[in-house]
């Protein structure tokens, strides 16, 4: 709006994936959240929102950009759900071979 930070997107974009890739690694090797962690949400939220408003610069239509938001979310759900699913089949199938209770050819069901 007021064109104070104008960054391009080809490196905002990058940016986010590792904002997002950090996170991630820092929610599985952390236990407890740490009092910095405020500030490094409040700096990935600036990040993130530097994307849709240089999308808004670019001149996409308002009803292509809020298409765009809804699709890309959509699949970012989607993806977790798929991701989620096949960890959990993973997990189930280990924990049946590991206890004797798998029933396939190579494990037969205990009688």
């Amino acid at each position: 709006m007021y064109g104070v930070v104008s960054v391009s997107p080809r490196i905002v974009e990058p940016l986010i994936a590792l904002s997002i890739g950090y996170v991630a690694i820092e929610n599985i090797f952390l236990s407890e959240l740490k009092s910095w962690r405020i500030a490094l949400v409040f700096a990935f939220g600036l990040l993130h929102g530097m994307v849709s408003r240089s999308t808004e610069r670019t001149g996409a239509a308002a009803l292509e950009f809020v298409t765009a938001l809804i699709t890309f979310n959509v699949g970012v759900e989607v993806a977790q759900l798929a991701v989620i699913g096949a960890a959990f089949l993973l997990l189930d199938g280990t924990a049946r071979i590991a206890s004797g209770t798998a029933c396939v050819s190579s494990f037969p069901c205990p009688r």
